[in-house]
Formats: C-alpha cells, sequence, structure tokens
C-alpha cells in the first residue's frame, strides 16, 4: 500500500510555550514530508522504514534541544534590574533603569510607561506621506541647485578655471581612460552622428554662401589629396590666398553655379607646398554651370580661360599651344 498525505495523521498547531508540542509538530511535519515526497510502500519492508522513522525522531529531537539550549534569549539590563541585579553607575540615561521602590515587591510596583503602539498606514495617507517626501527631496535639490548658480554667477571666472583645473586634472590621472571612452562613443554614435552632420551641412549650404565656398574648397582639396596620397601642407585658405568672404564677392556665384579649377589638380605635383599653392589660388578659379563644370572635367582649359591665370601659376611643362581654343559644342570659349 503507498503511503499518502491523508493517511497521515494532522496535528493541532501547538502553544509556543510547550517545547513537547513543538517537537512533536516537527518531527510529524519532517515525516510527512519525506512520506510524501518519496512515496514509500509500507507493505515492503516494514521493520527498515520504522527504523529509520526512530533515527529521525532521536535525531530531531537531540538537535532541537541542543538548539534551543544554546540560543536562549539573554536577559538585557532592564530586565537585569528588574530580576534583583544591583545597578551601576552611569550618566547614559538609555541604560539607566527604574529604580525600586524599597518595601514593594516587583509585582506592586506601577507598570512602566511604554510608547503607543505603531499603526500601519495604508491607502491615501500612505500615498500622501511618500508624495510629501519626494517634493522634499525635490524642493531640495532645487534650492541648492539655485544657490550653487547663484554662486557661479557672482564669480563665472573663478568656477570657469577650478573647472579647467578639474578636468586637466581628472585628464593626467585617467589619460587612458578617456581616450578609450571617446574612441566607444565614436564608434558607438558615428553613423547618428554623420547622418545629423550631413543634414545640418546641406542645411547651412543652402542658407550660407560663405559657409557653402569654405566647405567646397575644402572638400575638393582634400579628395584631390587623397587620390595622389599625399598631405595638406597649410590650412585651405591659406593656400587659397584670401578668405572666404572675400572669394564669395570674387566669384559671384549665381544659383547652379559650381566653383571650377581652370587648370585642374592632375597637372600639378601635389607633393610641395608651392604646387599646393598655385592650384588653390584664386586666380586660378572660376564660375561654371554644373553641366559645364561636369563636360570639362580635368581637360586642359581654353585659351581664354588660360588668359585669367597668371603665368607663374601655370604647371610645369604647360604652354599656350598646348591648348585649345573651344571645347566641342560649346557656344564660346568661356559657355557652352
Amino acid at each position: 500500500m503507498t503511503c499518502s498525505t491523508r493517511a497521515l495523521p494532522r496535528l493541532k498547531p501547538a502553544q509556543p510555550g510547550c517545547l513537547k508540542d513543538w517537537l512533536r509538530l516537527t518531527i510529524a511535519l519532517c515525516v510527512r514530508r519525506y512520506l510524501t515526497a518519496a512515496n514509500y510502500d509500507f507493505s515492503y519492508d516494514r521493520s527498515k522504514n520504522l527504523r529509520w522513522v526512530l533515527t529521525l525522531t532521536v535525531t530531531l529531537t537531540l538537535t532541537l534541544t541542543l538548539t534551543l539550549t544554546l540560543t536562549s534569549p539573554k536577559r538585557n539590563i532592564r530586565t537585569a534590574m528588574n530580576h534583583g541585579a544591583r545597578p551601576f553607575a552611569t550618566s547614559n540615561p538609555r541604560f539607566r533603569c527604574r529604580p525600586r521602590t524599597p518595601g514593594l515587591s516587583l509585582a506592586e510596583m506601577p507598570p512602566k510607561r511604554r510608547s503607543p503602539p505603531k499603526v500601519a498606514v495604508v491607502g491615501s495617507l500612505k500615498i500622501n506621506r511618500i508624495m510629501t517626501r519626494v517634493i522634499g527631496r525635490v524642493i531640495t535639490k532645487a534650492r541648492q541647485r539655485d544657490r550653487v548658480q547663484a554662486k557661479r554667477q557672482a564669480d563665472p571666472e573663478k568656477y570657469r578655471q577650478a573647472n579647467q583645473k578639474a578636468q586637466a586634472k581628472f585628464y593626467e590621472e585617467h589619460r587612458e581612460k578617456v581616450l578609450q571612452w571617446n574612441r566607444d562613443q565614436r564608434a558607438k554614435k558615428h553613423d547618428r552622428f554623420l547622418e545629423r552632420t550631413r543634414k545640418r551641412r546641406k542645411e547651412r549650404r543652402l542658407s550660407d554662401k560663405e559657409y557653402a565656398i569654405k566647405d567646397c574648397m575644402r572638400s575638393r582639396l582634400r579628395n584631390a589629396l587623397l587620390r595622389k596620397g599625399v598631405d595638406k601642407t597649410a590650412s585651405t585658405f591659406a593656400l587659397v590666398g584670401c578668405s572666404a568672404s572675400w572669394l564669395v564677392l570674387h566669384l559671384s556665384l549665381s544659383s547652379g553655379e559650381d566653383v571650377d579649377h581652370i587648370f585642374p589638380f592632375e597637372l600639378y605635383h601635389l607633393e610641395s607646398e608651392d604646387q599646393q599653392r598655385k592650384v588653390c589660388h584664386y586666380r586660378n578659379l572660376q564660375p561654371l554651370l554644373k553641366r559645364e563644370n561636369n563636360q570639362k572635367a580635368s581637360k586642359l582649359p581654353t585659351k581664354a580661360m588660360a588668359a585669367k591665370v597668371p603665368r607663374e601659376l601655370w604647371p610645369d611643362g604647360i604652354t599656350e599651344d598646348m591648348l585649345p581654343d573651344i571645347y566641342p559644342g560649346w557656344r564660346t570659349p568661356l559657355r557652352m
């Protein structure tokens, strides 16, 4: 026959002060849990099962008895004084015990004053207390922020210098960590940063002519140097020889026109700074329509175009006899 939970006796809860009831209840619950989990069959070997139950009972009895003996509660100072212990001199009011009245027993002494029991805060009152605490913290943080801002506005140079020193000190102490963090952030946000930069550059080129010509000159020079595999020897407009605002007035670009290099980059040896200055000079630039600029590409300019460029800016080995009079399909030497 298989043992089930229903076949085992159900015991009533024992009184907390009775050790026998606690032991009896604990042993019964342990036996029931073991027999239910192991699904023992009493008809198989009753003597063996009984021996196991007796061994378990004796073991649990000894263990619980030893545990209760070792973990007996210790009396505090007030309890010891109430049971007749001699008081000791102390100035701390926390450890001063209630003095015993001479001639009165412990049962005849007046009861001690106790604090009222704490009532659990629930419902809307609990929500109100939580929100009050949260709002109080927010107000405290706001006041602290206002105080700091007022101090910084009173002496901004002091806080700016202190911030710079703190940043420099942190960078010196954690240089590798800062550089690694910068690399990780660039790799993590590269696509988003690239898309945002392209969108901003496109909008600004349409509204700001000076920025448009700066971006055009820098990108043309960068692409040409990358094709040649050389480095730039100076800043872009140091090579151009004028400022961006003056170049806008010099070219007077209209809608649909591009900046064209009269003598293209392919005719110069860009390894030297002198050749870079010649090809990027503002006298070697002219406005052309996009269709005209695409058709001209890297060809030699016509004689009329080359006349705009001083002879000292021409590429090495190029003479006037090598220049065409007009491109095929063009209406004039300067325009289609």
